[in-house]
This record gives C-alpha cells, sequence and structure tokens, in this order.
C-alpha cells in the first residue's frame, strides 16, 4: 500500500509512506517511484491525473504510472511562457530505475482523468480531455502498441546490463588478480537488486551516459580521453560530475536526501615517484548541498 501526505516544507512536494502490512505500519518510501509521486502534479488534491498498476511484462512484474507533464508554450520573439499545455507521460519503475516511457496523449490539453489496462495482448490507455469552448468532456481509448514494445526493448536492456554487471568480477582469487578487464580486484558476482546506474563504454567527447537509460555524467573537454570502460583525467582540476545529487530539472532521478553506495574502478598508469596519497573521498559543500568527490 502507498499513500501521500502533505509536506510541511513544500506545497509542492508530499512525503510518500508504504505499508506492507495493509495500513498497520507506515514507513516512508525511498526510491525513484516514491520522488515521482512526491510531485504535486503527479498527485493532485481534487483531480486524478495519475493511474498507478502493476503488470508482468518480459516475465518481470513492473509498475507503470502515469503523469501529467506541463509544457510552457512562449510566443515567437516572447520571453515569458503565454500559454500551459498538459501531456499525460508513461513511466516505467522496476523498484529501483525508473524510465520516462514519453507521452501517451495524442494531443496536449487538460486532462480530468487517465488510466491503464494491461491484458496479455496489449496495454491501453483511458484518459479524458477537456473539450473546448465550454463543451463536454471526451473519453479517449487508445492502444499503447509502440509504447509497449519501448518498455519491452527497456527491460531487455536493464537485463543485459544487469548479467553483464554481475560477471565483471573474476570466479576466483586467481581470475581477479590477473590484468586486463577480469582484473577487478574483487570476486564472485556483483550484486544488482538496488543498481541505480552503470557508467561503463557508452559514452561520447562530452557525455558519459548511464547504460540503465538514467543520469548520465557530464564530461569536460580538454582535460579528459574517452578510453575503454571509462576515461582518462589528466591535469590538476580534471574531473567528470555525474549530476545524481541535484534535485533542479531533475528531481524523479535525483537520489537527494537517500543513502547511496559509489563503486569505482580507478586505473593509476604511473607509480608516483615520491609519498603521495593515491585515492581519497571528500565531501564540498555548496549553495546547493555537498558533493561527493572521489579523487585521485
Amino acid at each position: 500500500m502507498v499513500t501521500a501526505a502533505p509536506s510541511s516544507s513544500s506545497s509542492w512536494w508530499r512525503k510518500v509512506y508504504e505499508s506492507a502490512d495493509n495500513g498497520k505500519t507506515w514507513t516512508e518510501a525511498t526510491g525513484p517511484l516514491s520522488r515521482l509521486l512526491s510531485d504535486a502534479h503527479a498527485l493532485p488534491d481534487i483531480y486524478g491525473f495519475v493511474e498507478l498498476i502493476t503488470a508482468t511484462i518480459e516475465e518481470k512484474t513492473v509498475l507503470l504510472c502515469t503523469q501529467l507533464v506541463f509544457i510552457h508554450k512562449t510566443e515567437e520573439g516572447g520571453n515569458a511562457p503565454n500559454d500551459t499545455h498538459n501531456v499525460i507521460h508513461l513511466w516505467l519503475s522496476d523498484g529501483a530505475r525508473i524510465y520516462d516511457v514519453g507521452p501517451i496523449s495524442a494531443d496536449a490539453g487538460f486532462f480530468p482523468f487517465s488510466s491503464l489496462l494491461h491484458t496479455k495482448d496489449g496495454l491501453f490507455a483511458l484518459y479524458s480531455k477537456k473539450g473546448e469552448h465550454e463543451m463536454p468532456h471526451r473519453l479517449f481509448l487508445r492502444p499503447l502498441t509502440e509504447q509497449l514494445q519501448h518498455i519491452k526493448t527497456v527491460l531487455s536492456k536493464w537485463k543485459e546490463v544487469d548479467d553483464r554487471v554481475s560477471k565483471l568480477c573474476g570466479s576466483t582469487t586467481t581470475a581477479a588478480m590477473k590484468d586486463g578487464a577480469e582484473g577487478a580486484g574483487c570476486v564472485g558476482p556483483l550484486p544488482t537488486a538496488g543498481l541505480i546506474g552503470f557508467l561503463s563504454n557508452n559514452a561520447s567527447d562530452t557525455h558519459w551516459n548511464d547504460e540503465y537509460f538514467g543520469v548520465g555524467a557530464t564530461v569536460p573537454t580538454g582535460t579528459t580521453t574517452k578510453v575503454e570502460n571509462g576515461f582518462r583525467l589528466a591535469g590538476r582540476g580534471a574531473r567528470i560530475a555525474w549530476p545524481v545529487g541535484r534535485r533542479e530539472g531533475n528531481a524523479v532521478c535525483s537520489y537527494v536526501g537517500e543513502e547511496l553506495t559509489l563503486v569505482a574502478t580507478v586505473t593509476i598508469s604511473k607509480v608516483p615517484t615520491g609519498i603521495t596519497p593515491l585515492l581519497g573521498v571528500n565531501t564540498v559543500g555548496g549553495p546547493n548541498g555537498k558533493y561527493l568527490g572521489l579523487l585521485y
């Protein structure tokens, strides 16, 4: 069971609680779904915009959720938005990760109601749209064939990355000590339950993409070079930023206020000639919160 209560700190956010014993005890929920539902636009006070269902797709139980996304339109040559429309978006979550499948309403408008139906052969959206010029509301039933195929592709990718991550370590101590890809300094399968992101070889010169389709890292040019499964940093001040701790513009995919474990592989290509620290971790405070730094 899931419920949302008003937050004392902000009228735009709610606290989400979950219960596993039919409401006898409640604990504050964490994870991507709770962040989505904490948005006041996702669970409004009056209208039933949101729909939340469980479904078994590709032999995996997932959560499907609808949310209104506000689009601000600005006239050509103007600076301030003069019109606001809503679009219904579909979200997919496996409990650890969350993914924006995209819009499911045919066009923008005002939608007082939306619902999802998953069957053995398909996925459907039922929603109402407010009529223009005092016309009555209209009801739409739309098959989500493309969105369902997209969901299957995402789930397949998540499974493929899970399998790859679980095999990063050597199966024995001897294999873990070898040079190369298997020499990760660890033994046995890596756990993937609760894994929210994986930055490896999917990258460009300026972006390091999360292989789970989540938040990627930004890579400044000039001090970094793309190498296999990562980047080479050279020069003082070279860095890569992974903004999972920022809420602004990315509230659903941020992890503000949650406990995280960061695992990184660092290769030091040149042995230092003097006594110097090889690895370090620090936290740096700023106006928008604290940042965790991994230094080498």
